[in-house]
C-alpha cells in the first residue's frame, strides 16, 4: 500500500491504495502473536522493484493427542490437523472448545469427540480463547472488537445474546471457575505486571486477588473451591503456589525447581504442572481435608514442550486417567521459485499515487 505524504505537515495527504499485489510476507490469520508482517520486497535507488510473490503464509497446523500417565500418546485422529490454539476440554469430556479462523474472522469452535462434528460459535467480535463454565452450558471468552481484550459470556445457543463480564484498560483472559460457577479467576496483562483478578458473577464485581509488583498468572481453582493454584515470579523465577480461597491468606510453595501451568486432578488429590522448559509434566500429591498436605514434586512423564500463556494449555479427562495435549505447530514451508522484477517502478508508483509539490 502507498499514500502521498505531506513532508511539511508530516501527515498522509491521500487515501492509501494497493501498489503491489500478492507480496509474500510473514503473516497468518490464526497465530497473530507470531506475525512480524515482514514483506519480501526491495527496490533500488534507480527505481526498480524486486519482490517474492506468495501473499500471506498458510496457517501452521497441529494435532491433538491423548497421553496416559505412562507417557504413551495417541493422536485424536478424528480431529485431524488444523489451525487452532489453547483447546479446552468440556466438563463432560466429550467436547473441545478452541479458537480458529474462518473467512478472515477468528471465532470459537466446538468439536464433539463422540459425534465427530464441528460447530462454529459465530460472533461479531474476535474470540481469542475460552474456558467452559460449570455444566458446559457456555464459555467465558476473551474477545475484542478493536482495542483490548474484554471478558464475555458466550452461551452455546446462537439465539442467546453474549454478555460482557469484565473490562479493563489492558487485556483480560479467563482462567477458571469455582465449582459452583459463582467466581471466575482472570489474568490481567500489564504494564506494570501480570495480575490475577477475581470476578463475582452475580454482580460482575471485579477485584484484585494478587495485585503486586510481581507477575502472577495461571490461576486454577481446586475442585472443592477452597484453594487457588497459581504461578508467581516473586522468588526470582516462576514457581507454583497455593493460596487459600476466598480469604487468600496463605501462599504456600508447591514446586521446588520452577514451574508453570498448574492443573488439578478431578478429585483434587493431585496437582500437575510443567517444569520451566516444558519438558516434564510434574505431579504433586495433595490432601486438602481435614488439613492441607502437600507432597514432594515428582516427574510424571516427558512433555512435548508446547508453550501456552497466560492460561494452562493442556487438559485432563474427567476420570483423571489421561491428558489432552496439543503437539507443536507444524509449519508448511513456502518455496520461492521466482522473483518478480519491475523496471522503472517509481514511475508506476507516481501514476498510482499522484503527489503534488510540497
Amino acid at each position: 500500500m502507498a499514500a502521498s505524504f505531506d513532508a511539511n505537515r508530516m501527515e498522509i495527504s491521500s487515501p492509501p491504495v494497493p501498489v503491489i499485489e500478492g507480496v509474500l510476507h510473514s503473516f497468518d490469520k490464526t497465530y497473530g502473536w507470531l506475525n512480524s508482517a515482514a514483506a519480501q520486497l526491495c527496490y533500488s535507488g534507480s527505481g526498480h522493484l524486486a519482490y517474492a510473490p506468495g501473499g500471506v503464509l498458510p496457517d501452521p497446523v497441529r494435532g491433538l493427542y491423548w497421553m496416559d500417565r505412562s507417557g504413551k500418546a495417541e493422536p485424536v485422529s478424528v480431529f485431524g490437523k488444523r489451525a487452532f490454539d489453547t483447546p479446552k476440554l468440556a466438563p463432560d469430556g466429550r467436547r473441545i472448545a478452541y479458537p480458529g479462523t474462518f473467512e478472515d474472522t477468528q471465532d470459537l469452535w466446538i468439536y464433539d469427540l463422540f459425534r465427530e462434528t464441528t460447530i462454529r460459535l459465530r460472533s461479531e467480535r474476535t474470540a481469542m480463547c475460552g474456558i467452559w463454565g460449570p455444566g458446559g452450558r457456555g464459555l467465558a471468552i476473551s474477545s475484542w472488537q478493536g482495542g483490548v481484550l474484554d471478558i464475555w459470556w458466550r452461551p452455546l445457543e446462537d439465539t442467546q445474546a453474549m454478555e460482557k463480564l469484565a473490562e479493563s484498560e489492558t487485556d483480560l483472559f479467563p482462567s477458571s471457575f469455582t465449582p459452583d460457577g459463582q467466581i471466575l479467576s482472570i489474568v490481567k496483562l500489564g504494564p506494570p505486571s501480570i495480575d490475577i483478578l477475581i470476578l463475582r458473577m452475580q454482580d460482575k464485581q471485579l477485584t484484585p486477588s494478587m495485585d503486586t509488583k510481581y507477575d502472577e498468572l495461571f490461576p486454577e481453582f481446586s475442585p472443592n473451591g477452597r484453594w487457588l493454584a497459581y504461578v508467581s515470579n516473586e522468588s526470582g523465577r516462576f514457581e507454583v503456589y497455593l493460596c487459600s480461597f476466598p480469604d487468600v491468606k496463605e501462599n504456600i510453595p508447591v514446586s521446588n525447581g520452577g514451574g508453570c501451568e498448574p492443573l488439578w486432578s478431578p478429585d483434587g488429590k493431585e496437582l500437575f504442572y510443567l517444569n520451566l522448559d516444558r519438558s516434564k509434566l510434574m505431579k504433586v500429591d495433595i490432601h486438602t481435608e481435614p488439613e492441607l498436605f502437600i507432597g514432594r514434586p515428582q516427574p510424571l512423564v516427558d512433555y512435548p514442550g508446547v508453550i501456552s500463556s497466560p492460561f494452562t494449555g493442556y487438559n485432563i479427562s474427567p476420570d483423571g486417567k489421561r491428558f489432552l495435549i496439543q503437539e507443536p505447530l507444524e509449519y508448511k514451508s513456502v518455496e520461492v521459485r521466482q522473483l518478480q522484477l519491475v523496471l522503472n517502478w517509481f514511475e508506476e508508483l507516481k501514476r498510482l499515487v499522484p503527489v503534488g509539490k510540497n
